[in-house]
């Protein structure tokens, strides 16, 4: 976790870069995919719709590998400005739990 709160830490600080076509992993994302948020600022979220627990050699891991939440424009987008809106520079910040709530209510679509 403290190795996660790092990296958005860094992303904070660097700034919205849209697609990273210079990552090595690059290839294997969607197309458009925004790499603003490498690292997601909500994970563990704990929320089913995105990901699931599952039990690993030491414990419970939350697994969201198949989550693209993070990874679209718009959600970014929107993400970010609350940051900023908010002054956030730390990825422990209490807030990102309303961040989360506020673009899942905006963003996901209900029913899917």
């Amino acid at each position: 976790m403290e190795k996660i709160a790092k990296k958005v830490n860094d992303e904070i600080k660097r700034g919205w870069i849209g697609s990273d076509h210079t990552c090595p992993y690059h290839p294997a994302h969607f197309t458009g995919q925004d790499c603003y948020f490498c690292y997601c600022p909500f994970f563990p979220c704990h929320d089913t719709t995105f990901g699931w627990e599952l039990q690993g050699r030491h414990g419970a891991v939350w697994n969201c590998s198949d989550c693209l939440f993070i990874h679209r424009t718009p959600v970014v987008k929107f993400i970010y400005s609350e940051i900023e809106r908010l002054g956030i520079t730390d990825a422990k910040d209490e807030r990102f739990d309303d961040i989360f709530k506020a673009a899942k209510e905006k963003f996901w679509k209900k029913g899917k």
